[in-house]
């Protein structure tokens, strides 16, 4: 597992898994994803969020590229909150360390401007429930 972090607080986690028997075991006693408009990707990688609006934010074209580079076989990405994290089962050896981080790093700096801005991080002690609580009162207070 390699890990990098955003200064945002992303609302809804993205996780991308590899798809294959597991995946799509879930898919047929009803679990969920994400599909996009690139069959491939969607053949690929099963992509799970809270809020396909999240995911669709996260997966513009330059991102589902770079996804779907040789490079990210067998790897699994998660972003939540601040984290970008790329994962591959079982033991990491030290020659895989390298490309890990750089694909990490890679991700979270395709991660869109207005996606960083649209999500700063929470202060200490604050909760996104209290943040969106604040905000939709402060709409209200405007209309």
């Amino acid at each position: 597992m390699v890990m990098t972090t955003r200064p945002m607080s992303l609302g809804s986690a993205v996780r991308l898994t590899p798809e294959g028997r597991r995946t799509r075991a879930a898919e047929a006693l009803g679990g969920q994803d994400v599909a996009v408009e690139w069959s491939e990707l969607n053949d690929r990688w099963r992509v799970e969020c809270e809020s396909s609006r999240s995911a669709y934010a996260v997966l513009h074209q330059r991102m589902m590229e770079r996804l779907m580079a040789s490079d990210t076989a067998g790897t699994a990405v998660l972003m939540e909150n601040a984290d970008v994290v790329v994962h591959v089962p079982g033991p990491t050896e030290l020659d895989r360390i390298e490309p890990m981080a750089r694909l990490v790093l890679a991700i979270a700096a395709l991660l869109p401007r207005f996606v960083v801005q649209d999500n700063p991080p929470l202060l200490p002690g604050a909760t996104r429930r209290a943040v969106m609580a604040l905000r939709a009162e402060r709409r209200r207070g405007h209309a």
